[in-house]
């Protein structure tokens, strides 16, 4: 079996990614460094020979050289979202697809989600020629029903299974116990209605003197790893303007050499989270790679997307309103509500489910997926 994976930064990794211009890298992470999260966590459980290909892959040369394609997805389940240019692409290259981790972007649960006819198509194409679609929570699952797809599974998302360990959350739970001192944030999106936490979060980053892990956009991936030879008077003037007004640029660039960072490695994003001891912030991938460092973890939740796949996985959560500038470390344990051995038992489910999506199309995974699973299951 050879798969072709849909991914523009391959398994999760820009190599030499300080070569590339800021747009050039912006392009390969998907416009978003969470990408490479789910990107990296899918490679990683596959055995079977595997190359990855871009967005617009030529659909005939694909079909002489693979037995399936994979497309690792995200929130493209959205208005103004337009799949159509994927749906011939998928069509013309006749080949078995899986599409893990789908999900829906709306701002509460309740919203209505009104897809694209060109997103429903392709929505078509890949239910004629999967098993099953894995999608990220029962909300894609009811958002796909109402579309007439029917074949779906949820999985939550492929990054929850980058650790080995079937009792992951034990693990989590004993560094919450130990209750130490090192925090890390996680820097939200540049929106209007989010303003407010990001500027409490970005405030409690500095009084913490904590690493700021920093995802999009790109002008603020551009500060936190040091490509500012691209960053514009008047990008570092909107991002002050946006997440510290109340600071000189020089506190925000002292902020940014020593506590801005950002990652384009998935695997050295993990080794990092894991020096911590408390992960918070507005994003949903970089609190999950902390979860998968063994470090207790909190999402700001803004809206459906993001308190949908926190839920299905059942990472923490708190409320953006609940974000205070004079909050203390002592107050986010407080706040943490994590259920050890439920997280074990329903990241075992959601493996099971995703072993059962990829076998069902004929591939290998890795054996540790099959412990992650089946909890007490000897290794091979």
């Amino acid at each position: 079996m050879k798969i072709g994976i849909i991914s523009t930064g391959g398994a999760g990794k820009i190599a030499d990614w300080q070569k590339f211009s800021l747009r050039e890298l912006y392009d390969r992470v998907g416009y978003n460094t969470g990408n490479l999260a789910f990107w990296g966590g899918i490679a990683k459980t596959i055995s079977d020979e595997m190359e990855f290909l871009p967005w617009d892959f030529i659909p005939e040369d694909v079909h002489e050289r693979f037995d399936l394609l994979l497309f690792p997805a995200a929130n493209q389940l959205a208005a103004g979202v337009d799949l159509g240019f994927m749906a011939d692409r998928f069509e013309r290259a006749n080949l078995p697809l899986i599409v893990a981790g789908l999900g829906t972007q709306s701002h509460s649960a309740s919203d209505d989600v009104e897809l694209t006819p060109g997103t429903q198509r392709w929505l078509s194409v890949v239910s004629e020629r999967t098993a099953e679609i894995g999608v990220r929570g029962e909300r894609s699952r009811d958002v796909l029903a109402r579309y007439g797809i029917h074949n779906v599974t949820v999985i939550g998302c492929p990054s929850l299974f980058i650790n080995e360990d079937p009792f992951l959350g034990r693990r989590i739970h004993h560094k919450y116990v130990e209750g130490g001192e090192k925090f890390l944030f996680c820097q939200g999106e540049m929106s209007a209605h989010s303003m407010p936490q990001e500027r409490a979060l970005f405030s409690l980053a500095r009084k913490f003197r904590a690493p700021y892990i920093c995802q999009a956009p790109d002008i603020v991936l551009a500060l936190a790893s040091g490509i500012s030879d691209e960053l514009t008077f008047g990008g570092m003037k909107r991002i002050r303007n946006y997440y510290c007004p109340n600071i000189s640029f020089d506190e925000m660039l002292d902020f940014a050499e020593y506590n801005m960072r950002a990652f384009f490695d998935f695997e050295e994003w993990i080794s990092f989270a894991q020096q911590h001891d408390f992960s918070v912030g507005a994003r949903l991938h970089g609190n999950f790679l902390a979860l998968q460092a063994g470090v207790p973890a909190m999402v700001v939740c803004q809206d459906g997307r993001m308190s949908e796949l926190a839920n299905t996985i059942q990472c923490p959560t708190i409320d953006p309103g609940l974000l205070r500038h004079d909050m203390g470390k002592l107050d986010f344990y407080r706040r943490f509500r994590f259920d050890h051995d439920a997280f074990d038992r329903n990241r075992a489910d959601l493996a099971g489910r995703y072993m059962k999506l990829f076998s069902a199309m004929g591939v290998s995974l890795k054996d540790y997926v099959a412990r992650i699973a089946t909890p007490g299951l000897p290794p091979s």
